[in-house]
């Protein structure tokens, strides 16, 4: 019975914990309006598995939808698609959208629940049962791994930190054997991990750290030889495994050997370490060990240099490779310096204090924890587990220090730590009070003090998702946060405009050529293109995908004048527009003269704004080839949320109406229009008679016809001095830009 309970009740426990933390956001995620995923990546993700369910087995690899009208190849490997889709496919009940989706949020927290359990199998097997139930606990709950696993974060991450700890488990299994099996195994681990995320070439790189540093502290030649070999055989596992991806991949945008997407890079940089690993080994049997570590370290680093400069020399595109991930690393390009995710952990005082929220108090402590792991190791013969830990620990701190999308994956070994070192100290701690009670109960007392420092933020975090399951026990909406109230604001545009523009070829043929785009934020363009089905002009991948794109998109909002504005439309073929407070995403600001301003601000109607704290205000005309079609609440009125204001404009010819006035009168023309719940705005354009007093105006809204959600009035209201007269407009005139004989305003 004990042995039942420590192999499957106490890890069981354990999983069952991890499971039920990450579907405490159940009433924001599963809703009566259908399933909201909590970040914005989700909703590309969904695009491929639901194209790949319904092309089963094919995979989405150029899509006609992401940088319209281009189109473009998503960066990410289409492994973690479509294994999801395997699983949906092969589901039964599984067929409909609303079904997949349902079943699909569920994928973070399993994933997250597997992890755990994959660390406390690594801690059982090395560290022993006490380290492995603390380590599983700690990894249960820490809010760094909570947060990509947690219901509906249907991203890679979740999937990336599970098979970071099987090849850190895969890793400590072969230093502390000499069997092929495991370094096998090893292979396996890391090619699966690359298969997954190209950015798992840190997990490559710590590989190989420390198995070249297990070679080279080892004095017996044989073993040395046949350590390289089995280390040969490891990488060279990876690289088959990645090989059949990797090198049929092509990507114009970064080239064939670039370590940011799944490449040519990663098959041939695993095969070269291999190669170097067993030249080495080939070295040594010809020339002979090296009596020392330091001659062996040396000989190591000359071969694996002259492959390297080898390698550098018959692919020049290394070079080019190297420079853009370091690029993506240190945040030097536009688009990375904009992605929260890709900001450092520690970049601001509220930055430090989210990170002990995420991997409690202790995160300030981990240099001199890791410090305390090793000399705990060193007590354990050589090349302990703990010292491996360490290691990996501290790699990934500094990768989070980089970029926080590293927490992740730091989170287990950071666990891992923290019990590896608290229950040594825990049994020396009870050796030395043992019969001495004053000092026993002190150092209780402390213990519950600490204990309660760590947990309060941890505690903080979970406060927000309990309330809201109280919230809805209670019959009351769930109050959201972060990015959820955007979300929230966008996706009315999304089903607006799949309800009410016309249809787009090739959601699933991708040969299809689609009619037109939306342009929105890049940070919406994930969302409304799955919601919308409909192509976007520049999404979530920002300049990944296409840099003109992306720089079109920031002009556009910048542009000064329409003309300007609607050349760069049509060289989109964008009809649709979505406006919201932050223009293009990755502009530096809007001048009021800015399409963004005058679309967001003054909704197409001419006016005046300010143009600074001593500048005065701006009289700028209107827009006469933006409508708006849709303007979304900018209040939650029921839970009491902020939301952006969105606003969706199509871009029409727009009905051209020329009459007679005064030579060089003032011509006004007034539309009141009825926006239902965003209330009442009125559209106001003015032009100047010419010499022999022809007047001439463009005009976007129809009143007959029209097929929006708004109201226009039965009539436009001309006026020119003390002259008025009516005029209306059919729906065909707008989008066919028809010319149309505008009243006789002359006194």
């Amino acid at each position: 019975m004990g042995s039942v309970s420590h192999r499957i009740l106490v890890p069981g426990t354990l999983g069952l914990l991890a499971l039920g933390l990450r579907a405490l956001p159940w009433p924001t995620v599963f809703t009566p309006q259908g399933v909201f995923f909590p970040e914005p990546d989700a909703y590309y993700h969904l695009r491929r598995i639901a194209y790949s369910i319904a092309k089963f087995p094919a995979v989405l690899e150029t899509d006609s939808y992401i940088n319209f009208p281009a189109g473009a190849k998503p960066i990410w490997t289409p492994v973690f698609d479509w294994l999801l889709a395997l699983v949906a496919w092969a589901t039964p009940g599984a067929g409909s959208e609303a079904a997949m989706e349902q079943l699909l949020a569920w994928a973070p927290p399993l994933l997250g629940a597997l992890c755990v359990l994959a660390l406390y199998g690594l801690a059982r097997r090395h560290f022993g049962r006490p380290v492995a139930v603390l380590a599983g606990a700690l990894l249960a709950v820490l809010p760094a791994h909570f947060w990509y696993s947690q219901l509906g974060f249907l991203d890679h991450h979740a999937a990336v930190a599970l098979a970071s700890v099987l090849v850190l488990w895969a890793l400590v299994a072969t230093l502390r054997s000499d069997a092929l099996c495991p370094a096998l195994g090893l292979g396996a681990a890391l090619g699966a991990a690359l298969l997954l995320w190209p950015g798992c070439l840190l997990e490559a790189g710590l590989v190989a750290t420390a198995l070249v540093a297990r070679i080279v502290e080892t004095a017996d030649p044989a073993l040395a030889r046949a350590r390289a070999r089995r280390s040969a055989a490891a990488f060279a596992i990876a690289a088959a495994l990645v090989a059949p991806l990797g090198l049929t991949s092509e990507w114009p945008r970064w080239g064939e050997l670039s370590p940011l997407v799944l490449s040519r890079f990663q098959p041939l940089v695993l095969a070269a370490a291999a190669l170097w690993l067993a030249a080495l080994a080939e070295l040594w049997r010809w020339a002979g060990l090296p009596a020392s570590a330091a001659g062996r370290l040396a000989g190591a680093a000359a071969v694996g240099a002259a492959l390297a400069l080898l390698l550098v020399a018959g692919a020049p595109e290394l070079r080019t490779g190297l420079a853009d991930a370091w690029a993506w690393l240190a945040r030097r390009e536009e688009f990375q310096a904009v992605v929260a995710e890709s900001e450092p952990l520690l970049a601001s005082e509220r930055d430090a204090r989210v990170a002990g929220r995420l991997l409690t108090p202790l995160v300030w402590t981990t240099p001199a924890l890791l410090a305390a792991l090793v000399g705990l190791a060193r007590r354990r013969g050589p090349w302990p587990a703990g010292a491996v830990v360490a290691g990996w620990c501290l790699a990934f701190f500094g990768a989070a220090l980089a970029q926080r999308r590293f927490v992740g994956s730091l989170a287990a070994p950071f666990a891992l730590a923290v019990a590896a070192c608290a229950v040594p100290a825990a049994r020396e701690a009870r050796r030395r009070l043992t019969g001495r009670r004053i000092a026993g109960t002190l150092a209780l007392g402390a213990i519950a003090a600490a204990l309660l420092a760590l947990a309060t933020p941890v505690a903080d975090f979970y406060a927000h998702p309990l309330a809201n399951l109280l919230r809805s026990a209670r019959g009351e909406p769930p109050v959201i946060r972060g990015w959820q109230r955007t979300q929230r604001g966008l996706v009315p545009v999304a089903h607006w405009l799949a309800l009410h523009s016309p249809p787009t070829s090739g959601w699933l043929d991708p040969a299809a050529r689609p009619e037109y785009g939306v342009l929105a934020a890049w940070g919406d363009g994930h969302l409304l293109r799955w919601v919308a089905r409909r192509p976007v002009v520049q999404d979530n991948f920002g300049d990944d995908v296409g840099t003109r794109n992306f720089a079109l998109a920031e002009r556009y909002y910048a542009a000064t004048s329409e003309e300007e504005a609607l050349a760069i439309l049509a060289d989109l073929r964008v009809r649709y527009v979505v406006v919201r407070g932050t223009g293009s995403g990755h502009g530096r600001g809007y001048g009021p003269e800015s399409l963004f301003a005058r679309l967001h601000w003054l909704k197409g109607t001419s006016g005046s704004l300010a143009s600074g704290p001593e500048g005065g205000a701006i009289r700028v005309p209107a827009l006469a080839h933006h409508r708006l079609l849709f303007d979304a609440e900018a209040r939650d009125v029921r839970a009491g949320e902020s939301r952006p204001a969105y606003k969706l404009y199509e871009v029409v010819p727009g009905a051209r109406v020329a009459g007679r006035a005064a030579p060089g009168a003032l011509v006004t023309v007034r539309l009141p229009v009825h926006a239902g719940s965003a209330g009442r705005f009125v559209y106001a354009a003015e032009t100047t008679a010419d010499a022999s007093g022809r007047y001439a105006l463009t005009l976007p809204y129809a009143n007959e016809g029209s097929v929006t959600d708004f109201r226009p009035a039965a009539r436009y209201e001309l006026r020119s001095g003390d002259a008025r007269a009516a005029l209306a407009i059919d729906e065909s005139a707008v989008r066919e830009g028809r010319a149309i004989e505008g009243p006789d305003l002359r006194n």
